[in-house]
């Protein structure tokens, strides 16, 4: 008996060891889904299939994210001038969320505080095409980077569309670009069926110092198509130019843009200092037009851009363009991309109409 006792007090101290010194398998890592894309300055960026965050360096591209993704949430760093321009915009009446958007991490010149983006960790950081050491860097970080650009109305459709297939949005993508398409098509007919000879001069001026664009500009492709003429057409580049030389084009329109808050009654009434709009004949004859902004300023390429061209068509060829029903397109906009009813008096507010008394939008 004490035998068998001692047999199995030994076989149990022989389980209990072997049980005590197992090791449990180390539980297995989640794989974690990629894609791979080619950006617009022909890199392979690989990046999570699942992105729920991505800070945005170029000013209008967080409110295309926007417009692409219908929230604001994967939207986690932005520009600075993008929250300036957030603020004058109509976007704050549909999404507060927008205005929370840290903007301490990248600057107004697009310069990037890696430490601080090292930090936030973001799925992805989109840039422009020509921030290459900024690229390099974000890599060194682990951080994939998507170059992005736009110098005309094709690279905008091009950006949209690689934006969507970034957020698991290209059926939004491909509905935005085909409703910028088919705006281009109706313009593009207009202009071979319509007469143009009877072009106004008009002048598109970006700041008080007088910052305009020439031939090469987005300006020049929407003055071509909706049949004004450009007086700073023989200027190559965005630049600067004299009092002397505006009196000296003596524009029939000008336009004012929103990246500036100068208005229509500082130049109509001669309060910026320095200069002198007397002699100018769009000002002798009341034709000084402040831009509308919707979720972003309309006066440079972003979602909204068929919708300025619709606006300028209005202004600079109302005969020709009285087909076209301004209020009725914006409203519909808004509720296909945005899921928001315009009222009757939110559209005047996008147009600016209370400053923009003369043109007819519908």
């Amino acid at each position: 008996m004490k035998k068998k006792i001692i047999i199995l007090s030994l076989l149990v101290i022989s389980i209990l060891a072997t049980a005590c010194g197992k090791t449990e398998p180390a539980p297995k890592e989640e794989s974690i889904e990629t894609q791979t894309l080619i950006d617009m300055a022909g890199n392979e960026v690989t990046m999570k299939k699942d992105i729920q965050s991505v800070a945005i360096t170029p000013i209008p591209w967080a409110s295309l994210m926007y417009t692409l993704d219908g929230s604001a949430d994967r939207i986690v760093a932005m520009n600075p001038s993008a929250l300036k321009s957030y603020e004058i915009s109509f976007l704050p009446t549909i999404s507060k969320e927008f205005g929370e958007i840290n903007t301490d991490i990248i600057g107004k010149d697009f310069s990037i505080n890696m430490e601080a983006m090292a930090e936030l960790n973001p799925d992805l950081v989109v840039v422009w095409d020509y921030q290459e050491e900024e690229i390099k860097k974000l890599g060194e970080l682990g951080i994939p980077a998507l170059a992005i650009k736009y110098d005309n109305l094709d690279t905008l459709q091009e950006g949209m569309t690689l934006l969507g297939k970034v957020l698991n949005k290209e059926e939004q993508a491909a509905k935005l670009v085909k409703y910028h398409q088919d705006t281009i098509s109706y313009f593009d007919e207009k202009t071979k069926t319509s007469d143009f000879k009877a072009m106004p001069e008009v002048l598109y001026l970006r700041d008080k110092e007088l910052t305009i664009f020439g031939e090469k500009s987005v300006n020049q492709l929407l003055f071509d198509k909706t049949g004004g003429k450009n007086v700073a057409v023989h200027v190559k580049d965005k630049t600067s130019v004299n009092m002397e030389q505006v009196i000296k084009w003596n524009p029939e329109m000008i336009y004012l843009s929103n990246f500036d808050d100068f208005t229509v009654d500082n130049i109509k009434n001669n309060e910026i200092e320095g200069q002198d709009w007397t002699q100018v004949k769009a000002v002798q004859d009341n034709k000084v037009y402040k831009t509308p902004i919707g979720t972003y300023r309309w006066d440079a390429p972003c979602a909204e851009t068929p919708l300025m061209m619709m606006w300028m068509a209005k202004v600079q060829q109302p005969e020709i363009f009285a087909d076209l029903d301004l209020d009725a397109e914006l409203k519909d906009f808004y509720k296909n991309f945005y899921n928001f009813e315009l009222n009757d008096e939110q559209v005047k507010i996008i147009l600016n109409s209370q400053v923009n008394t003369d043109i007819k939008t519908n």
